[in-house]
């Protein structure tokens, strides 16, 4: 999903990592910034799943995402930063949350 926030051009995608029972073990979150026309990781989100636990991708996304997002714009004791990087956050997780309304063949578009 591509965000544009703060003047910046932003890429995030997730993707896990599974056992050889095909169990999933990780979860991750990258998030990429537009440079000079070239993707540069900035930030990773990682969550582990418990083998005794039930795997929800929709909980491994949120944690992952979550936590790509407090490395990337973290929370800081100045109240403008912290609401210029809660903006920024917020533009990330409308992008998510809004996904499938904004995706064309949900919509009817092609």
């Amino acid at each position: 999903m591509i965000v544009s926030t703060g003047g910046g051009k932003y890429n995030f995608y997730f993707s896990y990592n599974y056992n050889s029972d095909g169990a999933p073990i990780a979860s991750h979150c990258t998030i990429s910034r537009f440079i000079e026309g070239e993707l540069v990781e900035v930030s990773i989100g990682t969550a582990y799943c418990h083998p005794d636990d039930t795997f929800s991708k929709e909980r491994a996304r949120k944690m992952t995402m979550t936590r790509a997002l407090e490395s990337l714009f973290p929370y800081d004791s100045d109240i403008t930063e912290n609401w210029n990087n809660m903006q920024h956050r917020k533009a990330f997780w409308d992008a998510y949350l809004n996904r499938k309304n904004l995706h064309p063949l949900v919509n009817g578009n092609r």
